[in-house]
């Protein structure tokens, strides 16, 4: 499992949603835990994947919004 974090600015570009309430209610409905710190909304690459999303799953990516 990794532990890259993936930050605000790139789950809005996954998401396609710029407001943090929209991300995380998109990420909850994939199933991926994640968390809301200074930054912004974050989770990792491990959390993702144990979400049953991967890179070799590329759709899901594609499809998260």
């Amino acid at each position: 499992m990794s532990n890259q974090v993936v930050n605000h600015d790139a789950l809005k570009a996954i998401t396609g949603y710029k407001r943090t309430p929209d991300i995380l209610k998109c990420l909850k409905n994939q199933g991926i835990q994640c968390f809301v710190g200074k930054k912004g909304t974050w989770t990792t690459i491990g959390l993702i994947e144990k979400a049953g999303i991967t890179s070799e799953n590329n759709n899901n990516y594609v499809d998260i919004a």
